[in-house]
């Protein structure tokens, strides 16, 4: 996502018609996903899920 924020704020250098909500919506999008990954926990029937897988 950071390759695509860099890469719209390049491409605005030379056209002005990219609006710069699109490079707010997409840092601000991903600050949202950053958040969500910091306060995810491991829950213990996706652990179980894969250790059955990887008995097999």
């Amino acid at each position: 996502m950071k390759g695509e924020i860099e890469r719209l704020e390049d491409l605005r250098r030379i056209n002005p018609s990219i609006r710069n909500e699109e490079i707010t919506g997409l840092q601000e999008l991903k600050n949202s996903l950053l958040e969500a990954f910091a306060s995810a926990t491991v829950r213990t029937d996706a652990l179980k899920l894969v250790l059955r897988l990887a008995d097999k």
